[in-house]
């Protein structure tokens, strides 16, 4: 029972370690190619976490068997279009439910999953909308009492509605980056 316990511990660890490799920010391409095959759904899902893995390692890692590995596609800062619209039409509701919490998905995205099949996709694609444009409503006040605060004079023949609007734009844009 103890040699049982030994050899558990030692796939653990084998893939625990190359887990642990995937998620170095100066792993080679060469390895993250080599992890994104890994026997481990675990691995395959820190390699489509990791910024620097290649669109064509991603596309591959968006058609795998496991979901937790596209589901992890999700958590990317960037993601390209193509895999987009994998995840989108993927048929595990919980990879569509991951991208409807996202909220700098595109909005006709958004609101594609309002119309998924599953409610709880659809739901939670609709809480994250009111989300948006909850912190929308508040970005509009907060620019236009910054307008008002520093009575500014109109900039460009702009009045102080047209400056809130860009004021809110340029703090929406920043909200949104961060």
């Amino acid at each position: 029972m103890q040699e049982l316990n030994q050899s558990l511990g030692a796939r653990r660890d084998l893939w625990h370690k190359d887990y642990i490799k995937a998620a170095q920010s100066n792993i080679s391409i060469t390895d993250l190619k080599k992890l994104a095959s890994h026997n481990h759904y675990r691995v395959r899902a820190r390699v489509a976490e990791h910024p620097h893995t290649p669109i064509q390692i991603l596309y591959n890692l968006a058609l795998d068997p496991h979901f937790e590995v596209r589901s992890a596609l999700v958590a990317r800062d960037c993601i390209p279009a193509v895999i987009f619209e994998l995840l989108l039409a993927d048929q595990c509701p919980e990879v569509r439910y991951e991208l409807a919490e996202n909220p700098y998905l595109e909005m006709s995205r958004l609101l594609r999953l309002t119309e998924d099949t599953n409610p709880y996709v659809s739901e939670r694609a609709w809480r994250t909308l009111n989300t948006i444009s909850q912190r929308r409503k508040n970005t509009i006040s907060v620019a236009k009492s910054v307008v008002a605060d520093k009575k500014c004079m109109p900039v460009n023949n702009c009045s102080p509605e047209e400056d809130a609007l860009k004021a809110e734009t340029a703090i929406t844009r920043k909200l949104l980056a961060s």
